[in-house]
């Protein structure tokens, strides 16, 4: 037996959030609210509502909507802490094959260099 517990709004708005990654020059209120199949003050609170956390972006004249900064901090933050843990794994499995050595990882932060080094 399959148990559907998932969230419609939730789902309608990474249906939102996917149809404007799509769209090229954005959506209208209108068009949002054609594709979800629901009324426009319904689309409209969708977008307000990711607008106000920075997932969506509205564009004046004509008013329409597209994806905002906070997806592509979003993903940047999915790569970057994957890559980290990549990076980790492969010094731990390092430093396990050659115990004596003494690894120096360096990484830009800003307008500077980090650098941590393990024995």
């Amino acid at each position: 037996m399959v148990v559907n517990n998932r969230i419609q709004s939730v789902e309608r708005a990474l249906d939102v959030l996917e149809m404007l990654a799509q769209s090229g020059n954005g959506l209208r209120v209108t068009d949002v609210a054609q594709r979800l199949n629901v009324r426009a003050p319904t689309a409209h609170n969708f977008l307000r509502t990711l607008a106000q956390r920075g997932y969506v972006q509205r564009i004046e004249n004509p008013v329409r909507y597209k994806i905002g900064a906070a997806v592509s901090q979003l993903v940047r933050a999915g790569f970057e802490n994957s890559a980290m843990a990549e990076t980790e794994a492969a010094v731990a499995a390092l430093s396990r094959r050659h115990p004596a050595a003494v690894i120096s990882l360096t990484k830009q932060i800003g307008g500077d260099l980090s650098m941590n080094s393990m024995q």
